[in-house]
C-alpha cells in the first residue's frame, strides 16, 4: 500500500540494545538510566549480584544491557527494496531490472511478515521511485524502525558466479560514521531518545561508542540468522556474511544488513529469481529469520 511509504508515526521512545562498560562513571549510568536496562543475571554464573555494573580491574568486558520494549508493542520492520526511478540497478541478460526484482521480494516479504500480525512493515518505497541513501536511512529511523533489511540482487562479470549473500557495515565505514557523528556542529539526536546537544565530547563518544558497537553486534546477530535460514532453502555464496561500507547500513541505533538475492549476470540464477516458487521459498525464509531473531531479542513474538 501506498500510504506505507515512508510511514512516520511518533518515534517509539525503545532504543536499541547498546553496550554499557562495568567501568562507566555512576553519573553517566544515571543521567542516562531510561536508556540503559541492566539484563537479568544467570544467577549460577553470577552468584554475586552486588558486583554488577561495578568497575572492574580484571577484565573490561563490556555488559550488554538491552533496552525492554512494551510487549504490546509490534516490532518495526522496515523493507528497503534497492535502487528505482532513475537507478535501475543490475540488468539482466535476460533483462531482468534489478529494481524491479528488488520491489516485487520487497512487496512480497511485507505481505508475508503483516500476515502473521506479528509486525508494523514499513517500505523504503512502494513504487519505482528514487530515493537516496540518506534519504531510505532517515526514513527508517523516522519510522522507529528495530531493523531494516535492503534487499538487492548482484551482478558480476564472471556469469557463473550464483548464490545469496548477506552484508552488514564493515568496521572502517562503522569508524568514519561515528568521526563523522562526533563532528557535527549542529548535533542531531543519532541515538533515539538521547539529546546529546551540549553535552560534552566525552559524553557523546561514550554514547556513541555504546550504541554503535552494539548496533554492529547485533547487525552481525542479525545477517547469521538470515543466512542460516536462507540456505536451508538456496544456493549461497562462499563466505556468505560479508562486511562492505555501504551507506544503507550506516544507522547508529538501528541494526541493518543488506541481502543480495543472488546474481542477475548468472543466466540460471536470473531466471531462479523470476520464478514463484522460488521467490516463495526466499520469503519464506527470510520470514521465519526475522521471527528467529525477535524471539531471541527480548520479544513476545
Amino acid at each position: 500500500r501506498s500510504s506505507d511509504l515512508l510511514e512516520s508515526p511518533n518515534v517509539n521512545p525503545v532504543i536499541k540494545p547498546i553496550v554499557f562498560p562495568a567501568s562507566a562513571p555512576a553519573s553517566l549510568q544515571q543521567k542516562y538510566r531510561h536508556i540503559f536496562l541492566a539484563k537479568k543475571p544467570d544467577i549460577k554464573k553470577t552468584p554475586n549480584v552486588s558486583n554488577i555494573l561495578k568497575p572492574s580491574s580484571v577484565s573490561t568486558t563490556p555488559t550488554t544491557l538491552p533496552i525492554a520494549k512494551k510487549r504490546w508493542e509490534k516490532p518495526v520492520i522496515v523493507i528497503d527494496p534497492g535502487h528505482g526511478g532513475k537507478d535501475s540497478g543490475a540488468i539482466g541478460k535476460g533483462k531482468t531490472w534489478e529494481k524491479r526484482i528488488t520491489l516485487s521480494y520487497s512487496l512480497a516479504l511485507k505481505e508475508a511478515l503483516e500476515r502473521t500480525g506479528k509486525y508494523r512493515v514499513v517500505l523504503t518505497r512502494s513504487n519505482d521511485t528514487f530515493v537516496s541513501l540518506p534519504g531510505r536511512v532517515k526514513a527508517a529511523r523516522r519510522a522507529g524502525g528495530d531493523i531494516l533489511l535492503s534487499i538487492h540482487a548482484d551482478s558480476h562479470p564472471n556469469p557463473n558466479t550464483q548464490g545469496f549473500s548477506v552484508y552488514t557495515l564493515s568496521a572502517d565505514r562503522a569508524e568514519r560514521e561515528y568521526q563523522k557523528l562526533l563532528a557535527q556542529s549542529d548535533y542531531e539526536e543519532v541515538v533515539r531518545g538521547v539529546k546529546l546537544r551540549g553535552e560534552s565530547r566525552d559524553v557523546k563518544e561514550a554514547i556513541l561508542d555504546f550504541a554503535q558497537n552494539e548496533t554492529k553486534n547485533v547487525s552481525d546477530e542479525f545477517a547469521k540468522v538470515v543466512a542460516r535460514n536462507l540456505g536451508k532453502n538456496v544456493k549461497a555464496l562462499p563466505r556468505t556474511h560479508r562486511e562492505a561500507s555501504l551507506a544503507v547500513l550506516t544507522a547508529a541505533d538501528m541494526p541493518s544488513a543488506l541481502l543480495e538475492l543472488g546474481y542477475l549476470s548468472n543466466v540460471y540464477e536470473e531466471n531462479l529469481l523470476n520464478q514463484k516458487s522460488h521467490k516463495e521459498k526466499i520469503i519464506n525464509s527470510i520470514k521465519n529469520a526475522i521471527d528467529e531473531y525477535f524471539r531471541t531479542h527480548d520479544y513476545m513474538i
